[in-house]
């Protein structure tokens, strides 16, 4: 999987969790695309997101998700990060993605500071 990233989002809940999404599109919301677009996208996405548990002794859950692929991870996988500003390549089970990107400074930073804060456990980020 290979495109290049035209929205950045990172959502980070301190209740629900924290969410980092590389997309190839811009979100326009859902009021202007068809039934069809809405069933069959064409939009190319990655997403990584980090559950908090409910209870106290639970661990965290870490889930991925993407469009072209349907990679399953079991607790044990780590996702592994060789990111500059202008890209990113994640290589994870037997997957290879890279996304291009087109960051500001600030974004380079803010993405790498909650990379490093809340996935510490589940990125590891590699020198390009």
């Amino acid at each position: 999987m290979k495109f290049i990233c035209k929205q950045l989002t990172i959502n980070d809940d301190a209740d629900f969790g924290c969410t980092i999404e590389f997309s190839d599109t811009i979100d326009k919301g859902q009021e202007n695309q068809s039934v069809t677009d809405l069933l069959n996208p064409k939009d190319k996405y990655f997403l990584v997101q980090r559950s908090y548990p409910e209870d106290f002794d639970e661990d965290d859950f870490y889930h991925v998700e993407t469009t072209e692929s349907d990679i399953e991870l079991s607790y044990k996988d780590k996702l592994y990060f060789e990111l500059n500003p202008e890209r990113v390549k994640i290589r994870m089970a037997y997957d290879v993605i890279t996304i291009g990107l087109n960051l500001e400074p600030e974004e380079y930073k803010g993405l790498k500071r909650i990379i490093n804060k809340k996935f510490k456990d589940f990125i590891v980020l590699l020198k390009d």
